[in-house]
């Protein structure tokens, strides 16, 4: 006999969808721990065949030369 380990309620959407918010607002609260930090090493982790240093480098080429011809807002 199978017996479900955990009751899901109409919120939850009877088990069909995961509540992160509460992940989120303890992450947002964390000290010392810089956002794009985290978010190249979340990147390692899903993708891990991709050169990040390549892709830093040509998006920060793309705004140098938005930023010397003035096109990029701000």
């Amino acid at each position: 006999m199978i017996t479900d380990l955990v009751e899901f309620t109409d919120e939850e959407g009877y088990g069909r969808y995961l509540d992160l918010h509460d992940c989120y607002l303890k992450y947002m609260n964390l000290k010392g721990v810089e956002k794009l930090e985290y978010l190249q090493e979340y990147t390692d982790r899903v993708k891990p065949l991709l050169d990040q240093n390549e892709l830093y480098g040509k998006i920060w080429a793309e705004f140098e030369k938005k930023w010397e011809s003035e096109m990029f807002p701000g």
